[in-house]
């Protein structure tokens, strides 16, 4: 996918009001765009990175099966350790997001103490997140649940690219090859 397409794709993209500035270097597209906040009712102002291309290899064919399987904003939501830290090293070193914007969370059912707290945040440094969060998801008679959950905060951008490769997916199938293919539905049965 080339950056002209992204460009055209962006400016599609709702609740987008404007493109303040696009700066490309080093492989990446640089957006600095407005943004309706419908929560918050406000505009606000984000500048994200996305990279130049995406290349349809086997690994980004796992994650964005992961994704479509999960379907969890830019990244997974999961108990798997394993699939965390592929996720958190598949969004820093291919889709070349900054360290910074990688988000854990712990989700839980229940109301989590601050040692549980702090063990499950230091699982979640140790996979690669620099902010943290935790949430309660709901509230199960009896069922205490923990799970976590890797992604990107605020990269709307990014969102609707991964959005529209899913709506087209029939279309990406036709110009991949079974291998890529195959890579995909991996990780779309392991989400």
């Amino acid at each position: 996918l080339e950056y002209s397409n992204y460009v055209k794709r962006i400016q599609l993209v709702p609740k987008i009001i404007n493109i303040e500035k696009i700066i490309y270097e080093n492989n990446l597209i640089k957006l600095t765009y407005k943004y309706y906040n419908p929560h918050k009712n406000k505009i606000e102002i984000f500048t994200r990175q996305i990279p130049l291309n995406l290349k349809l290899n086997n690994e980004f064919m796992y994650f964005f099966g992961l994704w479509c399987g999960d379907r969890y904003r830019v990244g997974i939501s999961n108990s798997c350790i394993e699939l965390l830290k592929f996720t958190s090293n598949f969004l820093k070193n291919n889709l070349k997001q900054k360290e910074s914007s990688i988000l854990g969370e712990v989700l839980s059912s229940y109301e989590l103490t601050k040692s549980e707290w702090e063990c499950h945040n230091r699982i979640l440094r140790n996979i690669g997140a620099v902010k943290l969060r935790n949430r309660i998801y709901s509230k199960k008679r009896g069922k205490k649940i923990v799970n976590y959950a890797i992604l990107l905060s605020n990269n709307y951008i990014l969102w609707h690219i991964l959005k529209s490769l899913e709506i087209n997916l029939d279309n990406l199938f036709s110009i991949i090859g079974e291998e890529q293919r195959f890579a995909f539905y991996a990780g779309f049965f392991d989400a």
